[in-house]
């Protein structure tokens, strides 16, 4: 984008005639459209990241996100510093093009790299656009507003921010969907994406204003210039000496490198030592001026301190407590007044809730209709003791949001949060303008984004081990089945083995090659019945159709030759040889193979199997499973696969061998028992509290008793526990229903509505009745699904392709359809194969699910790990705040 302000023209001048010119409206929409994508990630992202029970998530650990949240805060707060001399010289438009052209690019970054280091570089790439973004578009703010209208101008821009935080989670939750599939969350940040690019069409509208600066400067001469604006509060006179200063920022940054970055955790102590020696050395020569006079003042370091601890405590209201609330919040009696369908969801206890960023966006949405009433109120109030106020407030608000598992409990401790933080936040600026001397006001408003930066920063790293350790549900139940073998042992009868058969032969003390054989006996069929037997026990299993497809792409030209290399050399670390007869055996290298993860494979297989001649782009995902099963079901290493997991999961041999199982560490050493458990039988975080809760299920007679009443089309007595869960767990159906991407299977749907009456007359008779939100929603992801010019599939007088963008009319449609007259369709839907759903049962009917989260809650006491520690840190910031405040009485530059 060229520099608008050529210097053979004149300048162009904002025009103040009008109170708002075209120009400050245009800034606004696009801050909107900015903070519409922004905060539709931000609220939503702690869940991406690392809940354990996130079908589409990355499964990171918290402290995997305490890092990533830290370098998020050091380059969206620290860069600004810099970058707003880099908007002064080159054009705030041009700059507001790379910056919006940047944050595109890490929304794009996040949708499609499903691992952590592409997200984390996704993370990087948008704080860094963000970081140009902000003096970029407050410095065309600032130019196209007078002294007349800056008041009412800044305060209308400051509105639009926190509309947008209201906003956004209401969108993203419509988007992602219930649960939140990989597909959604790949819709979610192409969503983002698609708000952020219509700002540059936004760009095209107005033209630039000049701001002043010389155009003339490098790039360089820049940076430096920046940087010595940085030391004025120290230094009198002198200039940045670069042969010194240099070195010092590459020590710098190469310090905060070696502390935060995870890969340096093989340097073991010294990455602590390497790492706090080049920072503080780096810090030392990066502020060596040549001349100059320093003076220590510590009155406004003081103050930023304090401050940096109120937003290290603040800040974890946002980015710790929606995985506390996934884990422990129980909202399911507000879940019966919200007023949208999308609102309610089904959480791991089979309650319904509502989702913890509706929960959370109260702060925002109090803080659009009661922060201008509230600055009026205390307007004369003094500015230290306002903030003091304030400071107790929130920091009541955040420990009784968080030492409860009660959802209005909650809500109230957010309410006495964001009073807090009107009191706060706001005041903060104020008195940095306040106390700023003649002259230096943009200087210390820009010491704002230092509190921000140093306390997230600091905050995300502490919330990372304390939620990684005391917190986590997932973390807590493993370290609850770590203590009692025998927990460990019952709840291998319910893990899903399929993407780790390899751990299954050593554990029942047979031969892989022998598992079919096996199995046969225990059937007591002959092979071809116990052939049939188990692929019609495993046909819709989710985990077995994903190895077919691992088998399928392994095979698949475009990616054969690469996949066998790299599998070659993975079994030639282990002393093995590749033998491509037998690849099913090594299914659990294919993923690293291919390079894709596990989640993303079936979708991957659909797309190549339906650009081979016999499919069309519309042939639903029945034709493709039943294809996999054609191509690779009579492979006797995948029937091996197929017995090893039902010798697991329907006989005593696994519950047998892990009881006699010798463990290598002793229960109190939590840590490396946890990590034996995931490495020897694979139930890792993922797993863990699903099964717990198996483990402590109902007893194969109360199973019984409970399914007596249950009678099924089929003669299948394994049906009963599909149309069980279907039937009178609703959650299950809901679910399901809600994981399940109808755009992609519309076939599948039709069967499900057309060959139930009841069904079919409630979708005929909602079809078009659906909400305004809804019809956006709907809209949005068939834009991103890519279908847009697809043909609808229309039958019966029902346009069912319309139907598979309507996931509430799904939902309510399903809930009326007898599961027990086509328990194979339920099968299917739920993606299990039936030991799998009769484990599922038992812990259903026990209620195990609400009662080991009561236990885990009773027993390690997550709520007061987790928030007295931060709350400690709010009650020492509001402690020395009034010191301050006291102290602050004697300094006239400080008392305001």
């Amino acid at each position: 984008m060229a520099d608008s302000t050529p210097k053979s023209m004149p300048a162009i001048e904002p025009d103040h005639t009008k109170a708002f010119g075209h120009t400050y409206w245009m800034l606004n929409a696009i801050e909107a459209f900015e903070r519409l994508a922004y905060f539709g990630i931000r609220a939503v992202v702690p869940i991406y990241i690392m809940q354990a029970t996130e079908p589409g998530g990355l499964h990171m650990t918290a402290m995997h996100k305490g890092i990533i949240y830290a370098w998020w805060a050091i380059f969206q707060s620290g860069l600004p510093m810099f970058t707003g001399g880099v908007a002064d010289r080159y054009g705030y438009k041009r700059v507001l093009g790379w910056a919006i052209t940047a944050n595109v690019i890490g929304y794009l970054m996040m949708a499609f790299m499903h691992s952590y280091y592409g997200f984390f570089a996704g993370i990087l790439m948008l704080a860094t656009g963000t970081a140009f973004f902000k003096p970029a578009l407050q410095g065309s703010i600032a130019q196209n507003l007078t002294k007349e209208n800056s008041s009412m101008g800044w305060g209308i821009f400051y509105w639009v921010v926190n509309v947008g935080a209201v906003c956004a989670p209401l969108l993203a939750t419509i988007i992602l969907g219930q649960p939140h599939s990989a597909e959604g969350w790949r819709n979610l940040f192409l969503a983002s994406a698609i708000y952020t690019a219509v700002n540059l069409l936004l760009l095209l509208t107005f033209k630039d204003v000049p701001s002043g600066a010389d155009k003339t400067t490098g790039v360089v001469k820049v940076f430096w210039v920046t940087v010595e604006n940085i030391w004025p509060y120290w230094f009198t006179g002198g200039k940045i000496d670069q042969s010194r200063t240099t070195p010092g920022v590459v020590l710098t940054l190469f310090g905060l490198v070696v502390l935060i970055w995870s890969p340096f955790s093989v340097l073991g102590d010294w990455q602590w030592a390497i790492g706090g020696a080049s920072l503080c050395i780096g810090l030392w020569f990066a502020t060596w001026l040549r001349g100059g006079v320093f003076t220590w003042q510590l009155r406004l370091p003081a103050f930023l301190l304090i401050m940096s601890c109120f937003w290290m405590m603040m800040y974890q209201v946002w980015d710790l407590h929606p995985n506390f609330i996934e884990d422990w919040i129980d909202s399911s009696s507000a879940a019966k007044y919200v007023p949208f369908e999308s609102w309610r969801e089904y959480g791991d206890r089979g309650l319904v809730r509502v989702p913890q960023q509706i929960l959370l966006t109260l702060n925002a949405f109090l803080i659009v209709l009661f922060v201008v009433p509230i600055s009026w109120l205390v307007r004369k109030m003094r500015t230290l003791a306002a903030m003091l106020i304030g400071m107790s407030v929130a920091t009541i608000g955040t420990l009784v949001a968080g030492l409860t598992g009660n959802g209005w409990i909650l809500l109230l401790g957010i309410t006495f949060f964001s009073l807090g933080e009107m009191l706060t936040g706001p005041k903060k600026n104020q008195y940095l303008g306040l106390i700023a001397p003649p002259g230096k006001k943009g200087l210390y408003l820009g010491y704002v984004n230092i509190p921000i930066g140093v306390g997230v920063g600091l905050g995300s790293l502490i919330a990372g081990i304390v939620y990684d350790n005391y917190g986590e549900k997932a973390t807590l139940a493993l370290k609850h089945m770590a203590a009692n073998t025998q927990l460990v042992a019952q709840a291998t009868r319910s893990v899903d083995w399929s993407d780790s058969l390899e751990k299954i032969a050593p554990l029942l003390d047979i031969d892989r090659s022998d598992a079919f054989a096996l199995a046969t006996e225990h059937l007591g069929q002959d092979e071809a019945q116990a052939a049939m037997t188990l692929r019609d026990a495993f046909h819709y299993d989710q985990g077995q159709i994903a190895n077919l497809a691992l088998l399928y792409l392994a095979t698949h030209p475009e990616f054969k030759d690469e996949a066998s290399k790299k599998l070659a050399d993975a079994l030639q670390e282990k002393g093995l040889t590749l033998d491509a007869k037998r690849l099913a055996r090594y299914v659990d290298l294919l993923p690293d193979a291919l390079g894709r993860k596990r989640v993303v494979t079936f979708d991957l297989a659909c797309d190549r199997l339906r650009q081979e001649p016999s499919f069309d782009d519309t042939s639903g995902e029945a034709l493709i499973v039943d294809t996999l099963w054609e191509r690779f079901g009579g492979d006797p290493e995948v029937l091996n696969n197929l017995a090893l997991e039902y010798l697991a999961q329907n006989t005593d041999r696994m519950v047998a061998g892990v009881s006699a199982m010798a463990f290598e560490h002793p229960p109190e050493e939590v840590k490396a028992r946890i990590k034996e458990i995931e490495d020897r039988i694979g139930i890792g975080r993922t797993k863990s509290f699903a099964a717990l809760a198996a483990a402590t299920g109902a007893s194969d007679a109360d199973v019984e008793a409970a399914l007596s009443s249950m009678t099924v089309s089929s003669d299948d007595p394994n049906d009963r526990f599909f149309a069980h869960l279907l039937t009178r767990h609703n959650h299950h159906r809901f679910i399901a229903v809600a994981r399940k991407d109808w755009m992609k299977d519309v076939a599948f749907l039709q069967n499900l509505v057309s060959t139930d009456g009841n069904v079919l007359t409630i979708v005929k008779a909602e079809i078009d009745k659906q909400s305004f939100f809804g019809r956006i929603g709907s809209s949005i992801k068939r834009v991103l699904s890519g279908d847009t010019e697809a043909d609808d599939l229309i039958a019966g007088g029902v346009n069912y392709t319309k139907l598979a963008y309507n996931p509430d009319l799904i939902q309510k449609a399903l809930n009326a359809k007898d599961w027990a007259a086509v328990p194979d369709q339920g099968a299917r839907l739920l993606a299990l194969n039936p030991y799998e759903a009769r484990a599922l049962v038992a812990a259903e009917v026990a209620g195990a699910p609400s009662a080991m989260t009561r236990l885990l809650w009773d027993e390690y006491f997550p709520q007061y790990k987790v928030w007295i520690p931060f709350a400690t840190i709010g009650v020492l910031a509001a402690i020395a705040l009034a010191i301050f405040g006291q102290m602050a009485k004697r300094w006239t530059d400080m008392n305001a």
